[in-house]
Protein backbone atom coordinates (compact mmCIF):
# COMPACT_ATOMS: atom_id res chain seq x y z
CA UNK A 1 0.00 0.00 0.00
CA UNK A 2 1.84 3.10 -1.29
CA UNK A 3 1.10 6.96 -1.17
CA UNK A 4 2.38 10.04 -3.51
CA UNK A 5 1.70 12.99 -1.61
CA UNK A 6 3.43 16.66 -2.20
CA UNK A 7 3.38 20.51 -1.92
CA UNK A 8 3.48 23.50 -4.39
CA UNK A 9 4.42 26.83 -4.38
CA UNK A 10 3.50 29.33 -6.81
CA UNK A 11 5.16 32.89 -7.17
CA UNK A 12 3.51 33.78 -10.26
CA UNK A 13 4.28 37.86 -10.12
CA UNK A 14 8.15 36.76 -10.32
CA UNK A 15 7.57 33.16 -11.95
CA UNK A 16 9.38 30.73 -9.44
CA UNK A 17 8.09 27.69 -8.71
CA UNK A 18 9.17 25.24 -6.30
CA UNK A 19 7.28 21.78 -5.31
CA UNK A 20 8.64 18.67 -3.02
CA UNK A 21 6.70 15.25 -2.91
CA UNK A 22 7.21 11.89 -1.69
CA UNK A 23 6.80 8.89 -3.47
CA UNK A 24 5.72 5.21 -2.55
CA UNK A 25 5.23 5.93 1.18
CA UNK A 26 3.76 3.06 2.73
CA UNK A 27 4.21 -0.27 3.90
CA UNK A 28 3.97 -3.73 2.98
CA UNK A 29 0.87 -5.79 3.98
CA UNK A 30 1.91 -8.94 3.25
CA UNK A 31 5.26 -10.64 3.13
CA UNK A 32 6.72 -12.66 0.13
CA UNK A 33 8.52 -14.76 2.94
CA UNK A 34 7.02 -15.57 6.39
CA UNK A 35 10.47 -15.97 7.99
CA UNK A 36 11.81 -12.76 6.45
CA UNK A 37 11.01 -9.64 7.19
CA UNK A 38 9.35 -7.07 4.88
CA UNK A 39 10.99 -5.39 1.40
CA UNK A 40 11.70 -1.92 1.39
CA UNK A 41 9.95 0.29 -0.63
CA UNK A 42 10.75 2.18 -3.42
CA UNK A 43 10.15 5.55 -1.25
CA UNK A 44 11.89 8.65 -2.27
CA UNK A 45 11.92 12.03 -1.30
CA UNK A 46 12.07 15.14 -4.00
CA UNK A 47 12.41 18.88 -4.45
CA UNK A 48 11.83 20.43 -7.82
CA UNK A 49 12.63 24.58 -8.90
CA UNK A 50 11.24 26.14 -12.16
CA UNK A 51 12.02 29.92 -12.89
CA UNK A 52 10.50 31.28 -15.83
CA UNK A 53 11.68 34.45 -17.46
CA UNK A 54 9.12 37.15 -18.87
CA UNK A 55 11.19 38.30 -21.23
CA UNK A 56 12.64 35.21 -22.85
CA UNK A 57 10.80 32.00 -24.25
CA UNK A 58 12.29 29.70 -21.95
CA UNK A 59 12.31 28.32 -18.71
CA UNK A 60 14.90 26.33 -15.96
CA UNK A 61 14.03 23.46 -14.00
CA UNK A 62 16.26 21.26 -11.60
CA UNK A 63 14.72 18.11 -9.70
CA UNK A 64 16.73 16.77 -6.41
CA UNK A 65 15.84 12.90 -5.74
CA UNK A 66 16.67 10.97 -3.25
CA UNK A 67 16.94 13.43 -0.58
CA UNK A 68 17.49 11.25 2.36
CA UNK A 69 20.41 9.24 1.23
CA UNK A 70 23.80 11.26 0.19
CA UNK A 71 25.72 8.08 -1.57
CA UNK A 72 23.57 6.11 -3.99
CA UNK A 73 26.88 5.66 -6.50
CA UNK A 74 26.68 1.83 -7.45
CA UNK A 75 29.65 0.39 -5.25
CA UNK A 76 31.89 -0.58 -7.97
CA UNK A 77 35.16 -2.22 -7.45
CA UNK A 78 36.29 -0.96 -10.54
CA UNK A 79 36.72 2.37 -8.51
CA UNK A 80 39.53 0.87 -6.13
CA UNK A 81 43.09 2.09 -7.13
CA UNK A 82 45.93 -0.52 -6.60
CA UNK A 83 48.84 1.19 -4.54
CA UNK A 84 51.27 -1.72 -5.42
CA UNK A 85 54.18 -0.71 -7.70
CA UNK A 86 55.42 -4.36 -8.92
CA UNK A 87 53.06 -6.90 -8.45
CA UNK A 88 49.15 -7.16 -7.06
CA UNK A 89 48.81 -7.48 -3.47
CA UNK A 90 45.82 -8.20 -1.61
CA UNK A 91 46.82 -7.30 1.41
CA UNK A 92 48.03 -3.96 0.48
CA UNK A 93 45.45 -0.59 1.39
CA UNK A 94 43.62 0.62 -1.31
CA UNK A 95 42.64 4.08 -2.05
CA UNK A 96 39.34 4.99 -2.81
CA UNK A 97 38.74 8.72 -3.55
CA UNK A 98 36.16 10.46 -2.45
CA UNK A 99 34.06 11.08 -5.79
CA UNK A 100 32.14 14.06 -4.26
CA UNK A 101 30.96 16.04 -7.46
CA UNK A 102 29.93 12.68 -9.08
CA UNK A 103 27.94 11.89 -5.51
CA UNK A 104 26.26 15.28 -5.75
CA UNK A 105 25.23 15.55 -9.18
CA UNK A 106 23.60 11.81 -9.00
CA UNK A 107 20.70 13.85 -6.81
CA UNK A 108 19.93 16.18 -10.15
CA UNK A 109 18.00 16.08 -12.94
CA UNK A 110 18.21 18.85 -14.99
CA UNK A 111 15.81 20.56 -17.66
CA UNK A 112 15.19 22.86 -20.29
CA UNK A 113 11.91 24.20 -21.81
CA UNK A 114 11.83 26.28 -24.74
CA UNK A 115 8.65 27.84 -26.17
CA UNK A 116 8.34 28.63 -30.13
CA UNK A 117 5.26 30.37 -30.30
CA UNK A 118 2.13 30.05 -28.40
CA UNK A 119 1.53 26.25 -29.89
CA UNK A 120 4.63 24.42 -29.64
CA UNK A 121 7.09 23.64 -27.05
CA UNK A 122 10.82 21.95 -26.90
CA UNK A 123 12.30 20.07 -23.76
CA UNK A 124 15.98 18.88 -23.20
CA UNK A 125 16.96 17.42 -19.86
CA UNK A 126 20.02 15.13 -18.37
CA UNK A 127 19.94 12.83 -15.65
CA UNK A 128 23.31 12.11 -14.25
CA UNK A 129 22.18 9.30 -12.18
CA UNK A 130 21.62 7.49 -15.29
CA UNK A 131 24.32 8.13 -17.46
CA UNK A 132 26.46 7.16 -14.64
CA UNK A 133 24.85 3.86 -13.85
CA UNK A 134 23.23 2.48 -17.59
CA UNK A 135 26.57 4.15 -19.89
CA UNK A 136 29.29 2.13 -21.08
CA UNK A 137 32.77 3.61 -20.24
CA UNK A 138 34.10 2.78 -23.89
CA UNK A 139 31.36 4.64 -25.41
CA UNK A 140 28.37 6.57 -23.45
CA UNK A 141 26.50 8.02 -26.36
CA UNK A 142 23.28 9.92 -25.15
CA UNK A 143 22.74 8.46 -21.92
CA UNK A 144 20.93 10.60 -19.38
CA UNK A 145 19.37 13.00 -21.64
CA UNK A 146 16.05 13.15 -23.22
CA UNK A 147 14.46 15.65 -25.59
CA UNK A 148 10.67 16.14 -26.12
CA UNK A 149 8.59 18.32 -27.48
CA UNK A 150 4.65 19.67 -26.95
CA UNK A 151 1.63 20.99 -29.54
CA UNK A 152 -0.67 23.13 -27.98
CA UNK A 153 -3.95 22.91 -29.62
CA UNK A 154 -7.47 23.97 -29.11
CA UNK A 155 -8.80 20.95 -27.57
CA UNK A 156 -5.81 19.02 -26.50
CA UNK A 157 -2.09 18.38 -25.92
CA UNK A 158 -0.12 16.64 -27.01
CA UNK A 159 3.75 15.48 -26.15
CA UNK A 160 6.25 13.39 -27.61
CA UNK A 161 9.48 12.44 -25.70
CA UNK A 162 12.70 10.13 -26.10
CA UNK A 163 14.80 9.18 -23.21
CA UNK A 164 18.57 7.47 -23.54
CA UNK A 165 19.16 5.02 -21.39
CA UNK A 166 21.57 2.94 -22.97
CA UNK A 167 23.28 3.62 -26.20
CA UNK A 168 21.32 0.62 -28.06
CA UNK A 169 18.68 2.54 -28.23
CA UNK A 170 15.98 5.84 -26.71
CA UNK A 171 12.44 4.92 -24.56
CA UNK A 172 9.81 6.83 -26.43
CA UNK A 173 6.67 8.29 -24.82
CA UNK A 174 3.21 9.82 -25.88
CA UNK A 175 1.24 12.11 -23.91
CA UNK A 176 -2.24 13.30 -24.10
CA UNK A 177 -3.92 16.04 -22.37
CA UNK A 178 -7.75 16.66 -22.63
CA UNK A 179 -9.55 19.55 -21.85
CA UNK A 180 -12.91 17.73 -20.22
CA UNK A 181 -14.78 20.92 -20.52
CA UNK A 182 -14.44 21.36 -23.88
CA UNK A 183 -15.12 17.99 -25.44
CA UNK A 184 -17.63 16.91 -23.09
CA UNK A 185 -19.44 20.00 -22.33
CA UNK A 186 -19.20 19.79 -18.47
CA UNK A 187 -21.55 22.90 -18.27
CA UNK A 188 -21.65 24.99 -15.10
CA UNK A 189 -19.85 22.48 -13.04
CA UNK A 190 -16.55 22.79 -15.24
CA UNK A 191 -17.46 26.83 -15.56
CA UNK A 192 -17.45 27.35 -12.19
CA UNK A 193 -13.61 25.57 -11.65
CA UNK A 194 -12.60 27.79 -14.74
CA UNK A 195 -11.67 24.41 -16.06
CA UNK A 196 -11.44 25.70 -20.16
CA UNK A 197 -10.09 28.84 -18.80
CA UNK A 198 -7.12 27.39 -17.34
CA UNK A 199 -6.88 25.42 -20.51
CA UNK A 200 -7.03 28.25 -22.74
CA UNK A 201 -4.66 30.70 -20.82
CA UNK A 202 -1.82 28.33 -21.70
CA UNK A 203 -1.71 29.96 -25.11
CA UNK A 204 -1.67 33.34 -23.88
Amino acid sequence: MLLDFGLMYADTNSQWYAGAVVKNAGIQLQKYDINSGTQPLPIDVQIGIVKKFKKAPFSLSVLAHHLYTWDIRYDNPADQVDNSLLFNDNTQDTKKKSYFADKLFRHFVFALDINLGRRLELSAGYNHLRRSELAIAEKKGLSGFSFGGGLYLNKFVIHFAQSYYHISGAYSEVGINFALNQLFGMGKGGNKINWSEKFASQYK
